[in-house]
C-alpha cells in the first residue's frame, strides 16, 4: 500500500505527490501553534522520518508492535518539541 499509494496521481502527467508530502501539509499548522519557526519544514521532516520509519518496518518484516518499548520511548523522545 505505501509503495502503490505514493503513485497514485489526480492529474495526468503530473508528478505524484508522496505520502510524506500529503501528511506534511495538515501538520505545519499545529506546529506553528506549537511554537516552530519553520513548521512547513518541520512538517516535512516529521512527515519523511515517520513514512520512513514506517517504511522500514514493511520492508524488513517486523511489526512496529514487537519494536521493544525503549525504542518506542527513544523515538517518541526524539520526536518531541522542547
Amino acid at each position: 500500500m505505501l509503495w502503490n499509494a505514493g503513485a497514485v496521481s489526480e492529474v495526468s502527467g503530473s508528478a505524484a505527490p508522496t505520502l510524506s508530502d500529503r501528511l506534511a501539509g495538515p501538520l505545519s499548522e499545529p506546529l506553528r501553534e506549537l511554537g516552530s519557526a519553520d513548521p512547513a519544514f518541520d512538517a516535512s521532516l516529521a512527515a519523511y522520518a515517520t513514512f520512513g520509519k514506517l517504511g522500514g518496518y514493511l520492508w524488513s518484516g517486523i511489526s512496529p508492535r514487537t519494536a521493544t518499548s525503549a525504542g518506542s520511548r527513544r523515538s517518541a523522545s526524539a520526536c518531541s518539541l522542547r
